[in-house]
């Protein structure tokens, strides 16, 4: 999976000079900088839980729906125990 990642990084930057880079860095050393990446990640990761928690609340309404409509599906027994027609 790193390889990839590091593909799509390079991607990512691939219009940016030398200078740019050297200053971006520059940048991401810095305090404010580690502040900055700090931020993003805790971001990230709240936005990861909170469509992990949306994920399995559907999830669970989908299930709970299942279940409800099997339950509400009448059970007919197989015609060789089910009660005989009454004649007219």
């Amino acid at each position: 999976m790193r390889a990839p990642l590091r593909r799509y990084l390079a991607y990512s930057y691939r219009d940016l000079s030398d200078g740019d880079l050297k200053h971006l860095l520059a940048f991401l050393d810095s305090p404010p900088g580690k502040r900055y990446v700090s931020a993003y990640i805790a971001s990230l990761g709240a936005g990861f839980d909170a469509m992990g928690r949306r994920c399995g609340e559907q999830l669970g309404e989908s299930l709970r729906e299942l279940a409800q409509a099997q339950l509400d599906v009448p059970t007919v027994g197989p015609p060789s125990i089910a009660a005989p027609a009454r004649p007219h």
